[in-house]
């Protein structure tokens, strides 16, 4: 069939893109590949709305941003099966892992000082002292040196730090009075074949699995950062009233997400650009003085850019801690 045949044409796109450079894009490989293999338009249109959908939401960055090696670590990954859906959220997983854990709220750190035996954790007016201490804070809050290390990192995690990028994904609720999409109330998603790159998008069919007439949108990448100046949700409707008539509803609530100006975040979550490699992520990962030791996505060598790399990663640092503590 033609889906089959598309799916075919991705397949050798991931092949040629394991046996490319460092320098090359998934964009420039994409291009080569269309022109050896002399793709017609209609071919070009439906690869780039799968790529699209692959890589540029993915890693909330787009195609002629992200580098060769994010295939080869794609490859690695741990994570296997269908897209979960987790209808209460993450705190409904968090709560039982959080039992036996203190937590302390709007204590942002601000200096970690670790040239000591004992480590100290300051925030705001009030420090904590440690023998080890697990960073799990996004890299977009490295990247912008949020907080100050006493003595300064290793330069080649500096290195690493400034050569991972951070990606954008930004999602956008629309509630509505009700779903006017009745002919695909039980698709998952929703969508253009785009005539380019840049028509190319996605809309989450929310009330599939919770009954609401909600719909999410996606944007990544410069599209996410340029509509964060602009009315996002217009343009949306407008798509909306392409497939479903000039009819169609305005939403009655609308919700966004703001990860790449939340100070917190700074950004939705990490991937390797073009010209990077496995390295840098070996380097940002691995453990200082046997003092500080580093988890979250962006430390995956599997599964970046994924809530299941931020997991491992995280018990991969405690089990760094308990033998440098029986060490110790």
């Amino acid at each position: 069939s033609q889906q089959e045949n598309y799916i075919k044409r991705i397949r050798q796109i991931e092949l040629a893109l394991l046996q490319s450079n460092k320098n090359q894009s998934i964009e420039s490989v994409y291009f080569q590949f269309i022109k050896k293999h002399h793709i017609s338009e209609l071919e070009q249109q439906w690869l780039i709305y799968m790529l699209n959908n692959i890589y540029t939401y993915e890693y909330g960055a787009d195609l002629n941003d992200v580098g060769y090696a994010m295939e080869r670590l794609y490859n690695k990954s741990e994570v296997y099966g269908d897209n979960a859906l987790i209808k209460p959220g993450y705190e409904w997983i968090l709560k039982p892992l959080l039992k036996q854990a203190p937590i302390r709220y709007n204590m942002a750190v601000t200096t970690i000082d670790y040239t000591k035996n004992v480590i100290k954790v300051c925030a705001a007016s009030i420090c904590y002292l440690a023998r080890s201490v697990v960073i799990t804070v996004p890299l977009g809050v490295l990247k912008a040196k949020k907080i100050k290390f006493n003595p300064p990192l290793p330069n080649d995690k500096q290195k690493a730090i400034q050569k991972i990028a951070m990606g954008n994904y930004e999602k956008t609720f629309l509630i509505f009075n009700k779903a006017f999409w009745q002919k695909d109330l039980q698709k998952e998603w929703l969508g253009i074949l785009p005539r380019n790159k840049n028509d190319a998008f996605n809309i989450f069919n929310l009330y599939k699995y919770s009954k609401e007439p909600i719909l999410i949108a996606f944007s990544s990448g410069r599209f996410a950062k340029k509509m964060a100046q602009q009315d996002f949700t217009k343009w949306v409707m407008k798509k909306l009233r392409i497939i479903y008539g000039n009819n169609i509803p305005e939403p009655i609530e609308v919700y966004r997400t703001h990860w790449a100006s939340d100070p917190n975040y700074m950004g939705s979550y990490s991937y390797l650009p073009v010209g990077s490699t496995l390295k840098w992520i070996r380097a940002l990962a691995k453990p200082v003085n046997k003092k500080i030791f580093f988890a979250g996505e962006a430390t995956s060598l599997t599964d970046m850019a994924t809530t299941n790399g931020a997991y491992q990663t995280g018990r991969r640092a405690a089990a760094q801690v308990i033998k440098a503590l029986k060490r110790s």
